[in-house]
C-alpha cells in the first residue's frame, strides 16, 4: 500500500510549481503518489507536469475544466489510494522530512488527523514570517502537545483560534472515506466548512509541533487578490453554519460562530475595493443566514462593535447610506461652548443644547482640518453678516486637526454665545461625517454648510432667509464666485429655471444645473432630519446629498445670481490633484446616484450624465495615474462609461474625451494608458486632428 497520497491542485501555477513539486517528489519518505489536478491552466502548468511525470511514475497527472479547487481537491480524494492524505497548495513547498514525520506521527498514535505548523514565506520582502495563527499558539496555551490527543471536545474554548487550512492537517483516508468528507463545489473559501465538518468527525487527533509547510504569499495568490469570486466568503459563512447545525454544535458554541462567521465577513468586506463593495454589500443582506432566519440570534448573540454594524445594515439598503450611518453611530467627539466642555451624548449637554432650541434662526456648520490660517477669514465672514450675529449659530466641528485650528475656533467660542466648537477625536479623512455631525448637534430652524477655506458675501445669509421663509420653502440657493489665485469669476447659468418651483418634478433639470454647490444652499433643518438625509463619507458627497434633498423638498426657490459664497480652489484641493482615491470615489458616488435616480424617474440621471460625462473623461484624461492605477481603476470607470452610453450620451467638449470614450467602451486598456501618456503640444486642436488622421488610417 502506498503510504502517503499528496493531492496538489494547480491552476495556472507555471511560475512556482517547480519549486513545489521538488520539494514533494524528495521527500525523504519515498512510498508515496502525487496526484495532480491540472484545473484547467492556460499557462504553461501542463508542460511542467509532463516533465515531472515522465521522469517519476509516482506522479499522477489529472486534467480538468477549470471548477475551482474544492472540485480539485474531491476529484484527487476519488482517485487517492495512500494510507494517508496530504495536501499541498502549486505555489507552497515542504520541509524535506515532512512527510515522514507525519507519517510516523499518525501511525504512532493511530490518528485522525495531525495538526503541524506553518511559516508564511513573504514573496517580495524575502522573508519567513512566523505567526500565532499558523504555529497553532493556542494549542500551547491550552496544555496540546505532542505528547497528548484531543479532539473537538477539548478545544471548545478555543476551536475559533484553530487555522482551518487543509495544508496544515494530515489526515488518515480511511477516516475521510468512512465519513464521506469532501470539500464544498464551486465555490472560493471551501476549507472552512471541510476543516469544522472534519473535525467534528474527528475521535482522536494529534500534534506535531514543527514548522513544516511553507505558505508563499504573493500578489497574484488568492488570499491576497480580490475580485467577485471572494462574494463565495458569504456561501462559505453559511456552509458553516450548516456544518455546526448538522452536527448539533450550533447551539453548544451559538455566540462564538455566530460572531466568528460574521468576523469572516467583515474580513474580506474591509479588503474588497470601493468600486464593488455596494454588490458584495447586497451579498451579505440578502444573502448571508445572519440577515434572514438567524436574524434574531445573532442580534442577540453579537459583540458590542458587530452588532452596531449588524443593526445598521439592517437599516441601510446601500452601502454608503449604511457607512454614513455607521460612522456617525461610532465616531466620538467633544463639544465646547465657550464655558463648559461636553461629552458626546452627555445628559449636561442635552439639557445644554434644549436650552438653544429657536434661539438662533440660522445654524452655520463647517468641517474643518489644520486651517488656522484660513479659518479666521471664514469666520470673520459670519461676524459681519448683515443678519446679525445674534441670530446665528456656528458650529465648527474640527476632523482632529494637528495644527494651532482647536485654538482658534475656542477663541471664537470665548467671544460669542451662539459658537460652538465640536471636536472629533479620530479624523474621519472626509468632511461627510463633521458635516453630519454638526447637522445633528445644530438648534435653528434652518441649517447652511461652509468650508472652512471659503466666505460669505455680507448678505448671503440676510437673502437666504429672507427667500426661505417669506416663500415657505424647503430650501433656497443662490450662486458663489470661485476664487483661482485670488481671481474671483461668478458662477451663473443664465439659462436654467430660477425663482420659485413646488417641486423637482417642476424643474427637472435642476437636479444637475446648476452643480451642488452646498455652501450656496439654505436648507429646512426638519426637512433635513425627518428623511434622514445625510452627507456619504466619500467624495460626491455634496451631489449625493442635494439630489436627496431635491427628490424630497416641497418649495424650492434658486435666487440665481445672488452672489452667495466665495468659493477658493486652493491647491491642494481634490480636484487640482486627482488621484486614484478621487476618481475611485467620485465613480463610485455616480453609481449610487445612478441607483437612486432610477427609483424615481429614468430621465434623471440622464440629465445628470449630460454635466459630468465630460468631466470625468477630462478628469480622467489629466490624471497622473501610474499604469497599475489605470488597470485597477478600469472597471469603475468602464461601468460609469457604459452607463452613460446606455442612456444615449456622448462627450461633446473635446475631441480627447471622444477618443478615451471609445477606448473605454472597447474594453482597450492598453490604448488608455497610451494615450494618457501622451501630452498634447499647445496646439491641441491640431494635436487631436492628427490623432484622429492617424486612427482613421488605421
Amino acid at each position: 500500500m502506498v503510504d502517503v497520497s499528496v493531492i496538489v491542485p494547480v491552476y495556472n501555477g507555471e511560475k512556482y510549481l517547480n519549486q513545489c513539486l521538488d520539494s514533494i517528489s524528495n521527500q525523504t519518505l519515498e512510498n508515496i503518489e502525487i496526484i495532480c489536478i491540472n484545473d484547467g491552466s492556460s499557462d504553461n502548468t501542463s508542460s511542467i507536469l509532463k516533465k515531472y511525470s515522465s521522469k517519476d511514475n509516482r506522479f499522477k497527472i489529472i486534467t480538468t475544466e477549470n471548477r475551482g479547487q474544492g472540485c480539485a481537491r474531491n476529484t484527487a480524494l476519488n482517485e487517492a489510494v495512500g494510507k494517508y492524505i496530504s495536501f499541498v497548495d502549486a505555489d507552497d513547498w515542504i520541509e524535506s522530512d515532512s512527510l515522514e514525520l507525519l507519517y510516523k506521527k499518525a501511525e504512532s498514535d493511530n490518528l485522525d488527523m495531525v495538526f503541524f505548523q506553518m511559516v508564511n514565506y513573504m514573496q517580495s520582502s524575502d522573508n519567513f514570517v512566523s505567526t500565532d495563527l499558523y504555529n497553532i499558539k493556542s494549542f500551547e496555551n491550552n496544555a496540546i502537545d505532542e505528547h497528548v490527543t484531543f479532539n473537538h471536545n477539548n478545544t471548545q474554548k478555543f476551536l475559533f483560534e484553530i487555522p482551518v487550512g487543509p495544508v496544515s492537517k494530515f489526515y488518515n483516508r480511511q477516516f475521510i472515506e468512512s465519513n464521506n468528507l469532501r470539500f464544498p463545489e464551486g465555490m472560493y473559501f471551501e476549507d472552512n466548512a471541510f476543516f469544522y465538518n472534519a473535525y467534528f468527525h474527528c475521535k482522536k487527533a494529534g500534534f506535531l509541533k514543527k514548522q513544516l509547510y511553507y505558505r508563499r504569499r504573493h500578489e497574484e495568490s488568492v488570499t491576497q487578490t480580490f475580485d467577485e469570486s471572494k462574494f463565495d466568503i458569504v456561501k462559505a459563512a453559511n456552509e458553516v453554519l450548516e456544518v455546526f447545525a448538522n452536527h448539533s454544535m450550533y447551539d453548544v458554541y451559538k455566540g462564538d460562530v455566530i460572531n466568528h462567521t460574521f468576523s469572516m465577513l467583515l474580513e474580506w468586506f474591509r479588503k474588497s475595493p470601493l468600486n464593488i463593495r455596494q454588490k458584495f454589500y447586497e451579498n451579505i443582506k440578502y444573502g448571508f443566514r445572519g440577515f434572514s432566519d438567524l436574524k434574531k440570534d445573532f442580534s442577540e448573540n453579537l459583540n458590542c462593535e458587530y452588532k452596531i454594524i449588524f443593526s445598521t445594515v439592517l437599516d441601510n439598503n446601500f452601502y454608503l447610506d449604511f457607512l454614513c450611518d455607521y460612522k456617525l453611530k461610532t465616531t466620538d467627539y467633544v463639544i465646547y461652548n465657550g464655558k463648559n466642555e461636553f461629552l458626546k451624548g452627555s445628559d449636561e449637554y442635552l439639557e445644554y443644547k434644549s436650552a438653544l432650541l429657536k434661539k438662533f434662526k440660522i445654524s452655520v456648520v463647517i468641517p474643518i482640518y489644520n486651517n488656522e490660517r484660513f479659518i479666521h477669514r471664514t469666520l470673520m465672514s459670519i461676524e459681519n453678516q448683515s443678519f446679525g450675529i445674534e441670530n446665528i449659530e456656528v458650529l465648527m466641528v474640527d476632523d482632529n486637526s494637528n495644527d494651532n485650528t482647536c485654538e482658534v475656533i475656542r477663541q471664537y467660542c470665548d467671544k460669542y454665545e451662539g459658537f460652538t466648537s465640536i471636536h472629533i477625536k479620530e479624523g474621519t479623512g472626509s468632511p461627510g461625517t463633521p458635516r453630519n455631525i454638526g447637522l445633528l448637534e445644530s438648534s435653528s430652524d434652518y441649517v447652511i454648510f461652509l468650508d472652512h477655506d471659503d466666505l460669505f458675501e455680507i448678505d448671503a445669509l440676510e437673502k437666504l432667509y429672507r427667500a426661505i421663509t417669506e416663500n415657505d420653502c424647503d430650501f433656497v440657493y443662490g450662486t458663489y464666485a470661485s476664487i483661482d489665485i485670488d481671481k474671483p469669476t461668478k458662477i451663473v447659468y443664465p439659462n436654467e429655471k430660477h425663482g420659485y418651483f413646488e417641486s423637482l418634478w417642476e424643474n427637472k433639470r435642476s437636479i444637475a444645473f446648476p452643480p451642488p454647490s452646498i455652501w450656496t444652499r439654505l436648507f429646512k433643518r426638519d426637512l433635513l432630519i425627518d428623511n434622514n438625509i445625510l452627507f456619504p463619507t466619500i467624495l460626491g458627497e455634496d451631489a449625493v446629498f442635494v439630489s436627496k434633498v431635491l427628490f424630497n423638498a416641497k418649495g424650492i426657490y434658486y435666487l440665481w445670481d445672488t452672489l452667495v459664497c466665495y468659493h477658493y480652489l486652493n491647491l491642494k484641493s481634490y480636484t487640482k490633484n486627482i488621484s486614484y482615491k478621487y476618481l475611485l470615489e467620485g465613480f463610485t458616488s455616480e453609481e449610487y446616484m445612478f441607483n437612486l435616480y432610477n427609483s424615481y424617474d429614468d430621465d434623471f440621471y440622464k440629465i445628470r450624465g449630460e454635466g459630468i460625462l465630460d468631466f470625468y473623461m477630462s478628469q480622467f484624461f489629466k490624471s497622473n495615474l501610474s499604469d497599475e492605477e489605470i488597470i485597477k481603476i478600469f472597471p469603475a470607470v468602464y461601468d460609469f462609461t457604459k452607463r452613460l452610453n446606455s442612456l444615449g450620451l456622448t462627450p461633446h467638449v473635446s475631441k480627447e474625451n471622444t477618443i478615451l470614450y471609445d477606448y473605454i467602451l472597447n474594453k482597450d486598456v492598453d490604448a488608455v494608458i497610451k494615450f494618457k501618456k501622451v501630452k498634447p503640444p499647445r496646439n491641441l486642436k491640431r494635436f487631436i486632428k492628427n490623432i484622429v488622421k492617424k486612427i482613421l488610417r488605421k
